[in-house]
């Protein structure tokens, strides 16, 4: 467009020089307006394309940008999500292992306290059970009484004495022993 308006103004300039005024002035009123104003027109294109590339490639670049930015955001926000989980999970557990020590405290306590009021009570009732007789006195009296007032059978068993010579004669009898109550007692 530039080699045209130039090529343009030297033919007007020979056309002028050569005395043709009116088609020189033809000339620069209808092609070489329309030259400039199509050149014009297409600097002016030109120069909107080339803000139209700048800014696309401006979109391209922060576009890019912010991509690494949100893959960066979204591997910090996944990696403090993922801690403030684990971190949550670990304090529900230390609550939950403080509420079962604090509940286990609680019945020990309880526990040591009844055990103590059972030692207490108990331990009197076994220094009163210590400081009584086993068995009462008249209990033992009332046995002793009738163990001297029972009928006494004589004949009914052998004597105690009576036995133990009968062993002792079967012992110095020797080896055959047939005669001896207790025969075969003694291995």
């Amino acid at each position: 467009a530039a080699q045209l308006d130039e090529l343009l103004v030297d033919k007007i300039a020979e056309v002028r020089f050569a005395g043709q005024e009116e088609t020189a002035q033809a000339l620069e009123a209808e092609a070489l307006f329309a030259v400039r104003q199509r050149r014009q027109a297409l600097v002016t294109s030109l120069a909107a394309s080339m803000q139209n590339y700048m800014a696309l490639s401006l979109l391209q670049k922060t576009n890019k940008e912010l991509g690494r930015a949100c893959d960066n955001a979204t591997t910090t926000t996944i990696g403090v999500l993922k801690t403030a989980v684990i971190t949550s999970e670990a304090l529900d557990r230390q609550k939950l292992v403080l509420n079962q020590i604090e509940a286990l405290n609680t019945v020990t306590g309880d526990m040591m306290v009844a055990n103590a009021e059972r030692l207490k009570t108990q331990g009197l009732a076994i220094q009163k059970q210590a400081a009584e007789a086993a068995i009462p006195a008249e209990k033992l009296a009332a046995g002793l009484r009738q163990h001297h007032h029972r009928p006494r059978r004589v004949g009914c068993l052998p004597d105690r004495r009576q036995r133990l010579d009968q062993h002792h004669a079967g012992r110095d009898a020797g080896p055959d022993r047939a005669g001896s109550p207790l025969r075969g007692a003694g291995r």
